[in-house]
């Protein structure tokens, strides 16, 4: 990023002052004389210095965030939530780490949830997505398979790297459903780069939260492939992250 972009406001965070050629503009802030339409500022260091290895929700975010519009234009489902989880003894472990994940003190920011298709994950998902935005975090939810085509219409566009950016430093992000279909060699590379990144700053002291929930399993089981290794990895880190089984049945109708 051009750092002639962007001058600091009394806020210790940066004014866009022309978002050039990235011209992904997010609804909420449309209009917005801070962000210009970005939905994001790059926060100040204490010296002045611009830190552009981070970002923060711009101020516009707050103003639109509880707008009735703002759950179905963001993917959420407000009946999926917390208290109406049938909850079980087969996914009481995987229940209790995503509501702990969902708190503002929680001890880890990286939660990895696998288990069979119609056991609860989305739901999870959901959930976290609608507690950590009621309690003021600037929440990315979306299915793996929908980031990736995501990402190729940005590649069309030739703004992939600055949309990347973006997404690796956003405050909570939550992937769900990764599957065998949706990871292409370019896809893993893309993903493995996301989650290392984050990994890396919360292992700095910059706990960037990230929920993820996939079919696939931690060790070649049947037909069913494993979890790629260094994504798994950094999950798996007891210093910052959590990897727990959904052991329930599917509970969608007909099955």
């Amino acid at each position: 990023m051009g750092q002639g972009r962007f001058h600091r406001n009394t806020q210790n965070s940066e004014v866009v002052e022309d978002p050039g050629e990235f011209n992904q503009v997010n609804e909420w802030a449309i209009g917005c004389k801070i962000c210009k339409g970005l939905g994001f500022v790059h926060p100040v260091f204490p010296s002045g210095r611009i830190n552009y290895s981070k970002v923060e929700p711009c101020v516009c975010w707050d103003k639109y965030r509880f707008q009735p519009a703002v759950i179905r234009h963001r993917g959420l489902n407000p009946s999926q939530t917390f208290d109406n989880f049938q909850l079980s003894k087969r996914n009481q472990e995987a229940y209790d780490a995503a509501r702990i994940f969902a708190e503002p003190d929680s001890p880890y920011p990286f939660v990895l949830i696998y288990g069979s298709t119609g056991c609860g994950k989305t739901h999870l998902c959901q959930a976290c997505a609608l507690t950590m935005q009621a309690n003021g975090d600037a929440v990315r939810l979306s299915t793996l398979a929908d980031f990736f085509s995501d990402c190729r219409n940005h590649l069309d566009s030739k703004d992939i790297e600055r949309y990347l950016e973006i997404v690796r430093g956003w405050p909570v992000l939550i992937f769900d459903d990764m599957k065998a279909e949706s990871l292409s060699n370019w896809a893993v590379t893309h993903l493995e780069d996301i989650i290392d990144f984050r990994y890396r700053e919360s292992m700095n002291g910059n706990p960037l939260r990230t929920f993820l929930t996939t079919n696939l399993d931690v060790e070649p089981h049947g037909n069913i492939p494993p979890i790629p290794p260094r994504i798994l990895s950094r999950f798996s880190d007891y210093k910052v992250g959590k990897v727990v089984l959904n052991q329930d049945i599917d509970h969608r109708p007909g099955n």
